[in-house]
């Protein structure tokens, strides 16, 4: 046996050791340090609890020891708290080349591909440029990836089937010219029929992005195995191809990070990727790789250096938020930076790129208020931290950090405006008492029971008996909603806070100097919210209404669209799928407009905004169903028009396991000129878009 595979075996038995002792004793926690009315955090450079006031810039570690010591510690603290196994790093000492991940071949055959007549010429060269809709992107100039993509003279999509007990993801290229729309290339670029636990790779694909004649396509991929214990590995992978001829496509170069895939941006020929790796096995302090993320350019592992190396304030959890860009043009990575503190959230201005991470915080008070049994009150709260990441030409440069109290929805709920960043949270706390050890459950109210675990309950307002704290069990809660502006130096300049009381937001949207935000509970407030001075933020009006909105989307300056929920009841418990447009030419005088309601029970469109065509330009609003169909509509002086219920070919069912072929979240809408294409994974259907009648229809897939 060779002596980098010794080693790789002797650190996965090391791995299997260390377990086998959490599970019989668990790893002992640090030391607790506390102080009344404190804000505690876990630290993982000395495995203690410390006192967390300002938050400062960490910066770059200054070696591997201490990236080891930060990684280990806070490993350590989390195995003694749970039992965790999968999707860390293979603890070999040989690095993994990228063709683990079966590369799709240099030069990929057309397959059906049109004949030669109606091949086109490069990109760019054919004609007139054409009128064509974008990736519905949150900032104009930062483009978001998506399974399609256009440039007016080319359709790009991403197509996923199930033939003979394996995945197939195809890459097809559509010369769009309405009832002349032609398929020139059908490739497959994956199949796979990996097997948990097997060793082999499975893959599957998310996004792609178009510049020029590079067409860069991100997927994850995962190999695990199961000996002597189950372990995984993670990466995020971008494959480019060269469709300077659209019939025959080629990879020409690829890349890889360790980390679930989160988000890509692509802006000025830099693709920025961002993806979440955790180190769920021991970290070995003499292998930086165990515990540290890399990146593979071609079949090249590079270890992320430790000066390339940060920290989020709070670090709860040995996992990264690790960051690469991509110059398309020179095909080479241009930027790394690994954080440790993984983030749920991206959110990615000309300038900066916001990591948004929620942790859980507790406050101390001894005693607690109202008690004469020494008992500790702790109260819990949810925090958001961020990390302001400077770009510069694909380069990252960590320029502040800070904390806020409440949880972000999602990258609509962060907005740059100015040299600001502006944010809005909804805020949940809860408290619990602990006595000697031991937690006191809530009996406060009527027919109120212990929590998990703590056997039969007693009676109303009677004294409990005292039971482990092996859970945390509220005794009392509350939630509302807060909006916040902060410095470039992200330090609170501007609040306002208790909006909402027990309703949480579902959707928020910036335009200009106001902040739009709806919350639900029974009614839909429609929150506008004054921006124009950042360190006085005002509440100008709450427009109530029933149901909620779960997107939000400018229709010019004066209408903004809400796409969302009717009121409880009706179909499938509410009113089907909600269109309202709201007239916010007054701020201080919101309203809605008109509303219509989609009979259909729900849409892709709720939870993924690059499913929604909005265009006022256009005057076109599309989106899929669960049904197979595509719903489009106008809005004019009369309100709403339903301009088409569009049956998708996809939408059909056959005896090929058409299952697969039907997609209804990969339902994305797009125009060109005159035409309206529809892509529904197996299926692009062309319209016209004066009578919405069809005009094409192009098969995708195989089955």
């Amino acid at each position: 046996m060779g002596k980098d595979n010794f080693r790789g075996q002797l650190a996965i038995a090391a791995s299997f050791f260390v377990l086998v002792l959490v599970i019989c004793g668990g790893v002992a926690m640090g030391a607790a340090q506390k102080a009344a009315g404190s804000h505690s955090v876990f630290d993982v450079l000395t495995g203690a609890y410390f006192i967390q006031t300002e938050p400062v810039i960490v910066g770059a570690v200054s070696d591997y020891n201490d990236v080891f010591t930060v990684v280990n510690n806070s490993w350590q603290e989390r195995n003694s708290r749970q039992h965790y196994y999968g999707d860390g790093i293979v603890l070999s000492s040989t690095p993994a080349a990228t063709g683990d991940m079966v590369a799709a071949p240099e030069s990929m055959a057309a397959s059906g591909a049109a004949a030669a007549d109606t091949a086109a010429s490069p990109q760019g060269q054919s004609g007139s440029d054409p009128v064509f809709s974008d990736t519905n992107n949150q900032v104009a100039t930062v483009d978001e990836g998506d399974i399609v993509k256009t440039d007016g003279h080319y359709i790009y999509t991403l197509s996923r089937n199930y033939v003979d007990g394996k995945t197939h993801y195809r890459l097809s290229i559509v010369k769009p010219a309405g009832k002349d729309t032609a398929l020139l290339c059908k490739s497959e670029i994956y199949e796979t029929n990996a097997v948990s636990g097997t060793g082999k790779t499975s893959v599957s694909y998310y996004d792609m992005f178009l510049d020029g004649s590079t067409l860069a396509v991100v997927s994850g991929a995962t190999r695990s195995g199961s000996w002597p214990i189950y372990w995984s590995q993670v990466k995020t992978r971008v494959q480019l191809f060269d469709v300077s001829d659209p019939t025959s496509p080629k990879q020409v170069w690829e890349y890889a990070q360790n980390g679930n895939f989160n988000q890509a941006r692509l802006m000025g020929g830099k693709l920025y990727l961002l993806s979440n790796y955790n180190v769920n096995t021991a970290p070995q302090a003499d292998y930086p790789a165990s515990y540290t993320p890399s990146y593979w350019e071609g079949n090249d592992q590079i270890v992320c250096a430790p000066q390339d190396i940060s920290m989020m304030p709070v670090v709860d959890a040995p996992s990264y938020s690790v960051l690469g860009s991509i110059d398309l043009a020179t095909r080479r990575s241009s930027g790394r930076l690994s954080v440790l503190g993984a983030a749920q959230t991206l959110y990615m201005s000309t300038k900066n790129i916001y990591l948004a991470a929620t942790i859980r915080s507790e406050d101390e008070q001894i005693p607690a208020v109202g008690d004469s049994q020494n008992a500790r009150e702790y109260s819990i709260s949810n925090r958001t931290q961020i990390t302001r990441v400077a770009l510069d030409n694909g380069s990252f440069k960590v320029a502040a950090q800070g904390i806020v109290d409440g949880a972000l929805l999602n990258q609509f709920s962060l907005d740059e405006y100015q040299g600001n960043l502006r944010l809005a949270v909804t805020v949940d706390k809860s408290t619990r008492r602990v006595y000697g050890g031991y937690e006191l459950q809530d009996y406060s109210g009527p027919g109120a029971g212990a929590g998990p675990g703590a056997g039969a309950s007693p009676g109303a307002g009677s004294a409990p008996e005292p039971t482990l704290a092996t859970s945390v069990t509220p005794s009392a809660s509350s939630r509302s909603n807060a909006l916040y502006v902060l410095s470039p130096e992200l330090k609170v300049i501007g609040s306002l806070t208790g909006l909402a009381e027990s309703e949480r937001i579902y959707s928020v949207r910036f335009m200009g100097n106001i902040g739009y935000m709806v919350t639900y509970r029974e009614t839909d407030p429609l929150f506008a919210i004054d921006l124009a001075n950042p360190t006085a933020p005002k509440l100008l009006d709450a427009l109530k209404i029933p149901g909620f909105s779960t997107y939000l989307h400018p229709w010019g300056d004066k209408l903004l669209l809400g796409l969302g929920r009717g009121d409880s009841g009706g179909f499938w418990g509410f009113n089907g799928v909600k269109l309202s447009m709201f007239d916010v030419s007054d701020p201080k005088n919101v309203s809605e407009a008109d509303v219509v309601y989609v009979p259909v029970s729900s849409t892709i469109a709720l939870s993924n905004h690059k499913a929604v065509l909005a265009d006022p330009g256009k005057n076109l609003i599309g989106f899929g169903d669960y049904q197979g169909h595509y719903r489009v509509y106008g809005y004019g002086d009369n309100g709403f028009v339903k301009l088409a219920d569009l049956d998708l070919a996809g939408g059909k069912w056959d005896q090929h396991g058409s299952y697969y072929n039907y997609d209804s979240g990969s339902i994305r809408g797009l125009y060109i000129d005159d035409n309206l294409y529809v892509f529904c994974n197996a299926y692009l259907d062309v319209y016209n878009l004066k009578d919405f009648k069809p005009v094409q229809s192009l098969k995708l897939v195989d089955g």
